[in-house]
């Protein structure tokens, strides 16, 4: 006969056994064995790619992440990637050290003459995620109004560069449309964005936003 025992703590255990006859006497103990039992290992999957910002011009970079369902394994765990167009070039794979649950990459894109798609696939544990950037031609100047209010001493920038403002003033700048732009409380203090980029009331230390025609933007910061 047989037990199956759950449940049991990840460490060393000893055991020994005993028989009993028919009349209930039990016999001598058994020498004592022991064992380490195992905590069960967890099945590591994909969880998601994410790529931002996802509207880039031709030319720009963007930034890729991969998720895993649970910490990468001892040996690390390599994620193979792919792009369906040629105008968006990522790494063969990306690399989620040992112990941790994510990585990201680099998302390299061409000028192109017109708005293309493309679909950037990672694979890891079985599972295949799928995320979507969008690469835009370049185009005509937009400009960008951004007030910065709250704590004096601060001040707002912005990348790609063109908005350097301190709080209580403002200030303009043209940008190509169709270009993202991450605007950023210096010294990595929170703002309260709103207007083109509005952060929904939460404070957050930046606010990231794709310029497709004149725009205004306030940070209040705290």
């Amino acid at each position: 006969s047989q037990a199956s025992i759950g449940n049991l703590p990840a460490q060393q255990l000893w055991w020994r056994v005993r028989a009993r006859n028919a009349a209930g006497v039990f016999g001598p103990y058994s020498a004592t064995r022991r064992f380490t039992a195992q905590s069960a290992t967890a099945v590591v999957s994909l969880t998601s790619v994410a790529v931002a910002p996802g509207n880039v011009v031709g030319g720009q970079q963007a930034t890729g992440t991969v998720t895993l369902s649970a910490a990468a394994p001892a040996g690390n765990a390599v994620v193979p990637l792919s792009s369906s167009s040629a105008s968006v070039v990522v790494p063969a794979s990306v690399t989620v050290p040992a112990g941790a649950t994510s990585a990201s990459f680099s998302v390299t894109t061409t000028s192109v003459t017109a708005s293309t798609s493309a679909t950037i696939s990672a694979t890891y544990g079985g599972v295949t995620r799928t995320s979507t950037l969008i690469v835009g031609p370049p185009g005509s100047t937009a400009t960008l109004t951004v007030t910065a209010t709250g704590r004096s001493g601060q001040r707002i920038t912005s990348s790609p560069a063109g908005i350097n403002v301190t709080v209580g003033s403002t200030q303009s700048a043209g940008f190509a449309t169709n270009t993202s732009i991450t605007l950023s409380v210096a010294g990595g203090r929170q703002a309260v964005w709103s207007g083109a980029c509005s952060s929904g009331g939460a404070r957050t230390t930046s606010c990231t936003f794709v310029i497709s025609a004149n725009a205004s933007v306030t940070a209040n910061v705290n």
